[in-house]
Order: structure tokens, then sequence, then C-alpha cells
């Protein structure tokens, strides 16, 4: 196993365990499938701590640029052939090569692979198409790591607090980064610190 993708899988186990947050949610492979272009079977070939088969680059590039289009056209409901226009202007190719890129039947040339970056909104650039997978995962893994930091909702910090219940009249209009805080000095006073009489 890659061991940079090795620490990430480490430290998100351990985040999960710290928050109490749910594996399935974090560790989806569909969902990490879909964020980074990568084969649902590579994905979790990965996470079991396999080495998935090499791909040759230019089917690599090909399958990610393909699912980055599905990923794409479902998030912004437009449609292949404004896509296909957009890459045959900023790429000066036909349209029917642009279409047959975006289609994952064509692989387009290296040197357009930054702009064909830019089109498709991928981070990282070029290297998003031709990054190990391992490096790709460990990317998108990361930024888990960073969005995990915080809590998303205030069902989350209970969750993380051990706090089954609550009344949320007064509270229901908290930021969950605010309710963070508030539960986190009930539990405070609640635990003095040690030596403290009780």
């Amino acid at each position: 196993m890659d061991p940079e993708l090795h620490e990430t899988l480490e430290r998100l186990h351990r985040r999960i365990e710290e928050q109490r947050l749910g594996s399935t949610h974090l560790l989806n492979p569909a969902t990490l499938a879909r964020t980074t272009a990568l084969p649902q079977a590579t994905v979790e070939a990965l996470l079991r701590g396999e080495t998935p088969e090499p791909e040759h680059l230019d089917q690599q590039i090909r399958f990610r640029v393909k699912a980055r289009t599905r990923t794409n056209l479902a998030a912004d409901a437009q449609t292949l052939t404004h896509l296909a226009n957009q890459v045959h202007r900023h790429l000066g190719i036909t349209r029917r090569r642009a279409r047959s890129i975006l289609n994952g039947e064509r692989t387009p040339e290296y040197d357009a692979l930054p702009r064909l970056a830019e089109i498709l909104r991928t981070e990282g650039g070029a290297e998003f198409f031709t990054a190990p997978p391992a490096q790709v995962l460990n990317r998108a893994l990361l930024a888990e790591l960073d969005q995990s930091k915080t809590p998303a909702t205030i069902e989350d910090v209970m969750r993380q607090h051990g706090v089954l219940h609550t009344d949320l009249r007064l509270h229901g209009t908290m930021e969950p980064d605010q309710f963070a805080q508030f539960i986190g000095r009930i539990v405070e006073s609640l635990n003095p610190p040690t030596g403290e009489k009780q």
C-alpha cells in the first residue's frame, strides 16, 4: 500500500472514532469514485490496502475525463453538446473530436490536459488525469479530513459529545461550531479538572 495513503487512512479512521462519525459516509467507495474519477473497483482495492492493476496512461486519462464529464453534467444540468463546444473553443479542436474526448473514446493531447482540467473544474490540474490512483485517492481523503474537522450539523456535534437529545427551541439558531462550543462548555463543567473537589 502507498505509505501516504496508509497514513491518511489511519488518520481518517482515528477521526471517525473520535468524532463518532459514520465510516460509510466518509469512506463510501461509490462517492469516492465519483470524486476522484477512479473506477469504483480501484477505490475499493485501495481502501482494502491492495495495489490495483496498473492501467496504461492513455486508458487512465480517457476513463478520468469521461468520469469527470459525467459528474459535471449531472451536477450542472448542462448538455454534452454545450461542454463539447467549450472544449472545441478552448482547445482549438473539432466539435466531433471534443465530444469523443469527453466520451472517453479518444485521448486528448498531453499539452491540452491543463486546459481540459480547467474546463472540467478539477483540482490538481493535469495531475488529476495522470497521477497514480493512490495519490488521487489520498488527495480526496485529505480533503475529507479537512472537512471533518468542523462538524457539519448540530446532530454531528451531539453525536461527537454523546448527547442523545436536546431541546433546540432556544438553541436551534446556533451554527454547528457555536453549538460545539456550547456543548463543550457543558461537558467541561460536568468534568472538573483532576484534583478539584466535585
